[in-house]
């Protein structure tokens, strides 16, 4: 997946260099220079922590989160209404 925004100090282009130095492992992720996500992305791990120096920036991230988490809900209601329709006409 591809970063969250451009930004700054970015890691996409390091990815290669970087991912060599990161033992296997499948514990939590901590990603302490969040940016623009492109590590955590990359990686796409199951269990995270991230953080930035940036407030806004993570402020920002956690609305969207919220946001897409109330789709997600809104959308699976419709979906079963949907279904619902076509099983009981």
């Amino acid at each position: 997946m591809k970063p969250l925004i451009k930004y700054r100090g970015a890691k996409s282009k390091e990815i290669p260099n970087i991912e060599k130095q990161i033992p296997q492992f499948t514990g939590r992720y901590i990603e302490p220079f969040f940016g623009g996500g492109a590590l955590y992305f990359h990686l796409e791990p199951q269990k995270a922590i991230i953080n930035d120096i940036n407030s806004k920036l993570l402020a920002s991230i956690m609305v969207l989160r919220t946001i897409i988490l109330i789709f997600a809900e809104k959308i699976s209601y419709l979906l079963v209404d949907v279904l619902l329709k076509k099983m009981i006409p």
